[in-house]
């Protein structure tokens, strides 16, 4: 009995000490689903991938999908937690979808959604071969308070959604492959792979508008996931604002800078990335 019990309290402790998983939002990175049941559905395969990124009112940045011809969603991973956000709701309306730290049984949270309440459960945290690897897979419930409304999503680390059943229709469907940071997986038909998504350098472009009076935006290019220091100085060479401090996903990236007390004149805004420094100039108009 000892002996079972302490197999039981190794199994936990492994569960909680696992590392937390990975959803893999670069841009490039894309997914294809069947429908599990009938692969003759119109409509199926269909692929999933990851076209841009953008930050929101909540500062975080995340990553935009495209499926169908549509950019309907982003997603952003923030330690343990995927939140997302959905272009067809209020974009100050942000849902928790996962939580890597939680296991079966646990609440992960609540969503209020226009008319409705979700409350999502995990009912499945364990492991399992995908793509010929021993992975962690959890199964997030998202039950509707209010009406029959579901839907059932298996995560993978590393890999993303593989697997989904939700109401109403009783749609199911099935990860049949991927690619993920360039490297490929399972079957994947009927896709036209470029190197859009997948830059051969870092390049920080010219603000726009420049000069600008009240708002620019400046953009710039990732290589690869990278930690990203974006910092605006004076003539002086004073810091002003640090605008980004964090790792950030390859592609392109922006963010609105909004000077609201500085007066005006010329400042310089200068990335750091990988021991690499580039700077540029821009006019404040007062």
């Amino acid at each position: 009995m000892k002996t079972k019990l302490l197999i039981v309290l190794c199994i936990v402790l492994y569960f909680r000490a696992y590392p937390q998983a990975y959803y893999p939002l670069e841009i490039g990175n894309l997914w294809q689903y069947w429908d599990c049941y009938d692969t003759l559905v119109p409509g199926y395969p269909y692929t999933v991938h990851v076209v841009g990124e953008t930050t929101m009112a909540n500062g975080y940045t995340y990553s935009i999908f495209e499926e169908r011809g549509q950019r309907g969603y982003g997603l952003c991973q923030i330690g343990s937690k995927v939140y997302a956000y959905y272009a067809w709701y209020p974009p100050e309306d942000i849902f928790l979808l996962y939580d890597f730290s939680k296991t079966t049984g646990d609440t992960v949270g609540i969503n209020y959604y226009p008319g409705d309440t979700m409350l999502v459960t995990v009912v499945y945290d364990g492991f399992g071969y995908v793509f010929g690897k021993w992975r962690r897979k959890w199964r997030f419930y998202e039950q509707s308070l209010k009406s029959s409304l579901y839907a059932l999503r298996e995560v993978t680390d590393s890999i993303g959604l593989t697997f989904q059943i939700f109401e109403p229709g009783v749609i199911v469907e099935c990860l049949r492959g991927a690619i993920i940071n360039g490297i490929r997986y399972g079957v994947i038909t009927n896709v036209k792979l470029t190197n859009d998504y997948y830059p051969e350098k870092y390049e920080l472009y010219q603000n726009y508008p420049n000069p600008f009076n009240p708002l620019t935006t400046i953009e710039y290019q990732l290589m690869k996931r990278s930690h990203v220091y974006l910092v605006v100085y004076d003539v002086l060479g004073r810091e002003i604002e640090t605008l980004v401090n964090q790792i950030q996903n390859s592609g392109i990236q922006s963010i609105i800078w909004n000077p609201r007390n500085l007066s005006g004149g010329v400042y310089f805004y200068r990335l750091t990335i990988d021991g690499k420094i580039i700077s540029k100039k821009m006019v404040l108009l007062r």
